[in-house]
């Protein structure tokens, strides 16, 4: 029995060190040098090695698990048709060469102990394998998609100084990635790598390109760094996002089309001032969003940029300067109460503030024309309990312009008719005979109304109200001075003239 059992354990033994090996190769020799290459599950190659060897690794050696490349050199390869190719370069893992294979460890690095050399690694050189952590180290060049579908892989730590274009793209367990070096993370890099939640980049960093974090579910965080020029379109759509602090990047002039767009977690986004355009659909449906900035080089707010977020105060955003609001680019808020429209604004478009229920007031007293409008710019909006402000010269032009006139349209004769109260508040114009005063939300005791030789003509309790109307048909003189007692000791006295 104990020499069944000992011959077992030998027999054992001998399969095991049989599937691991390790040669010193020379380029297209590998081949004549591996017995029962099928049953190998590890190999460590020293030497040199051209591509007739990686595709003989590829082609068989079925079973092979890990393979070690850290101590070969790859010579360039010129001769018979190889996968349809007569030349392949020196230093180059092939295109596809492991695709969909069972590596579940490669070691890549310096060659011979020598300094690092320029290792490519081909497009899809390693896609859908069965990788679970990779090492990638400086002066490599990563290919198109090279380890994208890498369902496994778990962990990439990337010395290079580019990430190519969906270089691990669908890596779906990918937890971490460290690069520190990398000045470019290029289109599709990581997209829908729902895992990803730590991802360590350096100061180097320059250009994020479109879709490179979409669909990153797990991606919490992400540090922008002040190198940063470039956020291409789409970069981190559908990702995990919770904030997004650029405002270090004094050099980032733009973000692209709809970069932060459907990030259902995003609520606080930090730009900085060298922004002149927010790329459309920028936070599209960001339903978490209750903080940005606009910067003020922002002369057009691009169609859809903020549609479907709710809790930003629009009117914050629309600042001196703007000229155009695009289509639905505020379609769905409804934090925002009140606005003022720039004296620059001339055209807002289809839909742009539609759903907008909070709104209550719009002070259009800076504008000397009617700005074009869209299709349906306030669809959903209870357009006759908001009041516009307009300019006495205006009044007629927006008391008659399809979609304004239907606002309550209030002229003010001048500028006098605008507050005197330290914060710029109360507001008062004559409708017709009617004078009518809004108290801006502040809290009023007591409105009294004088004629010019200081008669008092009338005074009134109008605490807990929001605003006033007078009836002043019987009064003779037409300039009035309105007092209003605010409930915090403030006064605002008004001068207004009825025609």
């Amino acid at each position: 029995m104990f020499r069944n059992i000992a011959a077992a354990v030998m027999a054992a033994s001998a399969v095991i060190q049989a599937s691991a090996v390790g040669v010193n190769a020379v380029p297209g020799g590998l081949s004549s040098m591996i017995d029962n290459p099928a049953e190998i599950t590890e190999l460590t190659l020293s030497g040199a090695i051209d591509a007739r060897d990686i595709f003989f690794i590829a082609d068989e050696m079925p079973a092979l698990h890990t393979l070690d490349l850290s101590a070969v050199s790859i010579e360039p390869y010129e001769g018979a048709p190889l996968k349809q190719l007569m030349r392949y370069e020196g230093n180059e893992i092939p295109a596809g060469a492991f695709a969909g294979s069972q590596l579940g460890s490669v070691k890549l690095g310096r060659a011979n102990g020598a300094e690092p050399v320029a290792l490519r690694i081909g497009n899809g050189a390693f896609a859908g394998t069965q990788l679970e952590s990779i090492d990638i180290p400086s002066g490599c060049i990563i290919g198109e998609g090279a380890f994208a579908s890498c369902r496994r892989l778990v962990s990439a730590n990337i010395a290079a100084d580019a990430v190519s274009a969906g270089a691990f793209a669908a890596c779906d367990a990918l937890e971490s990635v460290a690069a520190p070096s990398v000045k470019v993370v290029g289109e599709y890099a990581f997209t829908e790598c729902v895992s990803l939640s730590d991802v360590r980049l350096g100061a180097s960093l320059s250009e994020i390109g479109r879709n490179a974090f979409a669909g990153c579910t797990s991606l919490g965080a992400f540090t922008f760094p002040q190198s940063l020029v470039a956020v291409g379109a789409s970069a981190f759509c559908r990702s995990g996002l919770v904030a997004a602090d650029l405002s270090s990047c004094r050099n980032l002039p733009e973000l692209g089309d709809w970069a932060f767009s459907q990030c259902g977690q995003l609520a606080e986004v930090k730009l900085p001032a060298s922004v002149a355009s927010l790329g459309e659909g920028s936070f599209f449906e960001c339903a978490s969003l209750v903080s940005v900035n606009m910067p003020v080089a922002c002369a057009v707010i691009n169609p859809y940029v903020l549609k479907g977020v709710a809790g930003v105060d629009a009117g914050e955003l629309i600042g001196e300067g703007v000229s155009e609001i695009g289509d639905y680019a505020f379609s769905g808020n409804t934090a925002t109460s009140a606005m003022v429209l720039p004296s620059s604004l001339e055209r807002i478009g289809d839909r742009a503030m539609a759903g907008m229920t909070g709104l209550a007031d719009i002070n259009a007293e800076q504008l000397d024309i009617v700005p074009e409008l869209g299709r349906n710019v306030w669809a959903g909006v209870d357009q006759p309990s908001v009041t516009l402000r307009v300019l006495d010269a205006m009044y007629s032009a927006f008391a008659t312009a399809d979609q304004w006139k239907n606002f309550t349209v209030i002229n003010t004769t001048s500028e006098s008719d605008i507050m005197l109260s330290p914060r710029n508040k109360v507001r008062g114009c004559f409708d017709g005979h009617e004078l009518k005063v809004d108290f801006g939300g502040l809290d009023a005791d007591v409105l009294e109304i004088y004629d010019v030789a200081g008669v008092r003509l009338t005074v009134a309790d109008v605490s807990g109200e929001a605003g006033a109307s007078i009836d002043t048909s019987a009064w003779q003189s037409r300039i009035y001075l309105v007092r209003v007692q605010l409930a915090d000791g403030n006064v605002a006295s008004l001068k207004l003239g009825r025609k």
